[in-house]
């Protein structure tokens, strides 16, 4: 007797089964904590998101700050001053004033790699007064965003998306220039 024929739709549902099974048991710290508060989740997401995020910043050489795959996108530099930027904006527009920095800091011109990695720091260090502060009431507390209003939740969850966003670019930016980036990690695994 032959082995038995299956087909490609069963073995990949069987696989993706398999799969989920697997992920299931070794994402199981995402669940085990029976608090509903997401704050120690979203502290550690954005403490991950720093630090991540300057192991970058410090993986490209000065002389590569200016590189740039194609000219209609930021350069490298650039990509981190946009970060820095939204970082300054989403936690002033939870603090309800105006970014404390000036739109012109965030442009490139003149500016060292130690230039952008202190002024990225910067941003990273403006948000780490809110974070530090956050209880699950501020978490909850609308704040306005421009003619709207947003919980402060899902503004860090914009936030974090926008670091990552731009984090990805960073990937492909080191790759095009043989470094090999930071190992990938999440700050939901504690």
């Amino acid at each position: 007797m032959g082995k038995p024929k299956i087909s490609r739709r069963q073995f990949v549902g069987k696989t993706a089964l398999g799969i989920g099974c697997l992920a299931a048991g070794s994402t199981s710290k995402l669940f085990a904590d029976e608090s509903s508060s997401m704050v120690p989740t979203l502290k550690n997401v954005w403490k991950q998101a720093k630090e991540y995020t300057m192991e970058f910043a410090e993986a490209m050489p000065d002389e590569k700050y200016v590189f740039k795959p194609t000219d209609e996108v930021y350069s490298f530099a650039e990509q981190l001053l946009h970060l820095a930027g939204g970082n300054f904006w989403f936690f002033a527009t939870i603090k309800g004033e105006k970014s404390p920095q000036p739109e012109e800091v965030f442009k490139p011109e003149g500016k060292s790699k130690n230039d952008v990695i202190k002024l990225t720091e910067e941003s990273f260090v403006f948000g780490d007064a809110i974070v530090d502060g956050l209880t699950d009431k501020i978490l909850h507390e609308e704040v306005a965003m421009g003619k709207n209003k947003i919980v402060v939740w899902k503004l860090l969850l914009f936030c974090v998306d926008h670091i990552s966003h731009h984090r990805g670019q960073m990937v492909v930016y080191l790759r095009l220039n043989g470094i090999k980036p930071p190992e990938y990690r999440s700050g939901l695994f504690g």
